[in-house]
């Protein structure tokens, strides 16, 4: 009959509330509805429309608060793909989840050779933005490339004895522990993080000239 919109209180109390399917549910959060952004598709919505059809192009909530902005909720937009964040009081849409929701431990080792390792993920990332190094990232100063030349400094990069690459968005997004802190990011193992934006190797399907990225101001 037409996806009908909520405010967020009454998106939370709808998911709460579902009875469907012999589960429970609840409104999901962002950490959990981004996993449903398909950043292949080519048209929107920006969704697996075979497994989740009707889908709007648009806001869909989730019950994680903006830290910096309590009167908000992160969302995410099908109709571009990433996320953003909605007032309150206003209204838009709505999928529920069922399960206990889980999240990243971020457990992180600093292996003092520029390097950290993500416990919950295994993968090895480069402590200090390029152009930087040290125990403390504080020598150098910090570079900014094109996509281009991010995938080839990533690929050519000489560290630790390890082969490297840029990575894809859901892999950058992981370190993103918190939403809505500047940094967003855990600035003990990573510090000296630039809150400008950085490269994934993510192009973005709906316009191909440009490439995701994660910006850790929020």
């Amino acid at each position: 009959n037409g996806a009908s919109v909520y405010t967020l209180s009454n998106a939370i109390n709808f998911c709460s509330t579902l009875n469907f399917a012999g589960k429970s549910w609840r409104l999901p959060e962002i950490y959990e509805l981004i996993d449903l952004d398909d950043f292949g598709r080519s048209s929107i919505p920006t969704i697996n429309i075979n497994l989740f059809p009707e889908t709007v192009s648009n806001h869909y909530w989730s019950r994680t608060q903006v830290s910096s902005v309590p009167v908000a909720s992160w969302s995410i937009d099908f109709s571009a793909g990433g996320t953003g964040t909605y007032a309150m009081n206003s209204s838009t849409y709505t999928r529920c989840v069922s399960g206990t929701a889980s999240q990243n431990t971020y457990s992180y080792v600093d292996n003092s050779n520029e390097t950290v390792t993500d416990n919950f993920t295994g993968r090895t990332w480069q402590k200090c933005p390029a152009g930087l190094s040290g125990s403390a990232c504080n020598v150098g100063n910090y570079q900014s490339f094109s996509w281009l030349n991010a995938l080839n400094y990533c690929n050519n990069l000489s560290l630790a004895g390890k082969t490297w690459r840029l990575p894809n968005i859901r892999e950058l997004k992981s370190l993103t522990p918190i939403y809505g802190y500047n940094p967003a990011i855990n600035s003990n193992y990573f510090p000296m993080n630039s809150t400008n934006g950085y490269w994934s190797s993510t192009t973005n399907s709906l316009s191909t000239t440009n490439a995701w990225i994660i910006g850790f101001y929020d």
